[in-house]
Order: C-alpha cells, then structure tokens, then sequence
C-alpha cells in the first residue's frame, strides 16, 4: 500500500513540476513580446539638424536640410517609441526602391533612419540597429514634413 501513494505523490510531483515549467515559459515569453525594444532618439533640442531625402524607384528626389526646431521636434516625436520587430538590419539602406532618409544631427553623432512601408506595413530602419514599426498615420506627418521644403 505504502509503494502505491509514493508512485501516486512521484506522479503528482512530476506533473506539478511540468505545470510549473510550463507557466514559468509562458510567463517569460509573454514578457519578451511585451517589452520589445523602443526606439530611442535624442531629444529633439539635442538636435541640431536633420536632412530629409526621398528615394522613389531608387533614385533620389533631393535631400533638404531642415533646422526649424519645430518641425524637427515634430518628426523625432513622430518616430520616438516605435517598438522594435524580429527583423534585422543588415544594410545601409532598405532593400526597397520606395523609402525616405532621415538623418538626425546632433553635436557628435548623426543617426540615420529610413522610413518604407512594405505589405500594408509601416516601418523605421536604423541601419545596422534594428527595424521598428511604424504606422501610417506617423508617416504620413513625417512625409508632409519632406513636402514642406520650399517654405523652409
């Protein structure tokens, strides 16, 4: 009799230990896709200047150079937060043909970002950094930012 509780308790213990494991793996990768990475960026009084450039179909349409406080402070904003995807950066630039260059600079460093969408998607590359997402919305805010050249 003593030989069948201590099977029925190894039993039972097994099972909790795997039930324990198991909410211990769901705990762990509930936090993982909860706390991806954001992007992070300098504050946009950090900022001195940022130069904005459109490639459509590969070629450039022209880069200007913006240092309205304002409008710099309005894109930085626009891209500040976005959350990290499980892509990589392995280039200067995307791979797409369609895509908007900003490059942030500051007293010591410039950082450059990239802006394409891709499947209905949107996204921010910082090359050899990470992609993050986007949304449209953001985009589209960023983008009339570049159509603004001649007023600046």
């Amino acid at each position: 009799m003593q030989n069948y509780f201590s099977k029925v308790l190894k039993r039972k213990t097994v099972f909790l230990m795997i039930g324990f494991a198991l909410i211990m793996m769901a705990i762990i990768a509930i936090s993982i896709l909860i706390n991806r990475d954001k992007l992070d960026l300098p504050a946009p009084d950090k900022v001195q200047t940022m130069e904005m450039e459109q490639f459509n179909e590969g070629s450039s349409l022209g880069a200007i150079m913006i240092s309205d406080k304002r409008r710099i402070a309005n894109v930085v904003t626009a891209l500040n937060g976005s959350r990290k995807v499980w892509r990589s950066s392995v280039n200067d630039y995307p791979t797409q043909q369609n895509y908007l260059i900003i490059r942030l600079n500051q007293k010591d460093e410039m950082r450059t970002l990239c802006l394409y969408s891709e499947n209905e998607s949107y996204y921010i590359e910082e090359p050899y950094v990470g992609v993050y997402s986007s949304n449209r919305l953001k985009s589209v805010e960023i983008y009339k930012i570049y159509t603004e050249k001649e007023n600046e």
